[in-house]
């Protein structure tokens, strides 16, 4: 970005030998560069803007203290000082800019799920929402006089693929209207069960694989999501953040009726069912995530009460993800880490419990939301670049393969049916407009 009067640029340059990242600043023609600060890469820092006076910048930096997550920092010019701005954790960053009235507005996710806002924070005040929606913004820009932003209005339509007997070949588009919103789940008769945003909320529906025959099973202005179904077919388990703002899973029947919470911890998601249906697996986190390394995971019975310890995460790792193998009750579960880059591993569990068993994830995938193929010894697993989906042996006897062949990112959540014959994909649609947003000063 420039400084107020034009006259000087700031920029950050990647030091692979340092392991790190600087913040540069330079005259417009490259002149007169110097290093303002220097961070190790643990601590990578995104968009420096000018403070009005052209006395300060403020950056984004990633911290990995207790868990993952970005502040917001500033940096004196004159001498490198480091200064935290604010005590708020936010899921990620996409621009931010710094208006003539010491406002800085920025655009940010609250949470990992949620899409990214824009947000006005006063000197020394609280952050204030600028928008809200379903809409993510990001990439922004002021005019000299700070009244009117110019950024980008994102958003993603996501529709569901059929692939009978996994060929992509034979696909097929069931739902085109864009409206699901991430996980869903197959019920034995063959309805599909998802989160959708079609009444200005997400909910939990049920329907027919080509959107007929919906019904809305849940109806309450909190966030009601990732929804999961039990073997026999009795209970749909699913998160919801429905009491106090505080994800916790509750279950219910399939026609909607005797809603139970389960669990009442701090922040408990991505509820999965044991083989048996008597129990919901979920991962246990401290706080509502990224703002955490979620480590944990645990069990509680169908019925409520006290829950029990399943497996906690290595030191450092991340838990992202799990499911069950409904033939023998062995839970998989996907873990990741930040060191340099990302990394990615499977961790497996007996259904008697016991110690886990580690397996390596190759480089081009990733291991969030891992399931088991529907032959039960393979773990399907999606593309690092969102395009396929594969399948990793857990006997190690033999190479991944490839499952599906779509040849364009937008692979998302991926379900099979209770016979393993059909797969249903979902897969992702990003629109993108330069919007102007005025009278933000004001």
């Amino acid at each position: 970005s420039f400084s107020p009067d034009g006259t000087t640029m700031v920029f950050t340059r990647d030091l692979p030998s340092f392991n790190g990242q600087t913040i540069q600043i330079a005259n417009l023609d490259g002149s007169n560069e110097r290093t303002i600060a220097k961070v190790a890469r643990d601590n990578w820092i995104f968009t420096p803007v000018f403070s009005p006076d052209g006395k300060t910048l403020a950056a984004v930096m990633h911290f990995n203290d207790g868990g993952t997550f970005w502040k917001l920092v500033r940096f004196t010019i004159a001498d490198g000082k480091q200064q935290v701005l604010s005590d708020k954790k936010w899921a990620g960053f996409s621009g931010a800019v710094w208006l003539p009235n010491g406002n800085l507005v920025i655009a940010a996710r609250e949470n990992g799920s949620d899409p990214s806002q824009l947000w006005s924070i006063p000197h020394g005040g609280e952050p204030k929402a600028i928008t809200t929606g379903l809409a993510s913004y990001g990439w922004l820009s002021a005019t000299r006089a700070g009244d009117t932003l110019l950024a980008t209005q994102g958003s993603v339509g996501v529709d569901l693929w059929m692939l009978p007997n996994n060929d992509t070949g034979k696909a097929k588009r069931m739902m085109s209207s864009g409206e699901v919103n991430g996980r869903f789940t197959w019920t034995p008769d063959g309805r599909v069960v998802i989160t959708s945003d079609v009444s200005g909320n997400p909910d939990i529906w049920i329907m027919q694989p080509d959107g007929t025959g919906r019904k809305q099973l849940t109806q309450d202005p909190a966030r009601d999501v990732q929804p999961t179904m039990s073997s026999d077919g009795k209970y749909i388990a699913f998160t919801s953040d429905r009491v106090n703002g505080i994800k916790h899973i509750f279950r219910m029947d399939l026609d909607s009726n005797n809603l139970k919470q389960l669990t009442s911890g701090s922040h408990e998601r991505l509820p999965s069912f044991s083989a048996d249906g008597k129990w919901v697996y979920y991962i246990d986190a401290d706080e509502d995530p990224p703002a955490t390394i979620v480590r944990e995971i645990r069990k509680v019975s169908i019925n409520g009460g006290e829950a029990s310890l399943v497996v906690t995460a290595p030191e450092g790792w991340s838990l992202n993800g799990m499911d069950v193998n409904r033939a023998d009750g062995r839970l998989v579960y996907g873990l990741e880490r930040f060191s340099n880059t990302l990394q990615f591993k499977l961790g497996i569990v007996p259904a008697q419990g016991g110690e886990p068993r580690l397996i390596d994830v190759p480089a081009n995938l990733v291991s969030r939301r891992p399931f088991w193929t529907p032959d039960k010894h393979a773990i399907a697993l999606r593309m690092a670049s969102r395009i396929d989906i594969w399948s990793v042996p857990v006997d190690g006897t033999s190479q991944p393969r490839q499952l599906t062949d779509f040849k364009t990112p937008g692979t998302g959540d991926f379900s099979w049916t209770f016979d393993g014959k059909q797969l249903l994909v979902s897969r992702g649609t990003s629109i993108s407009n330069p919007v102007l947003i005025r009278n933000v000063g004001k």
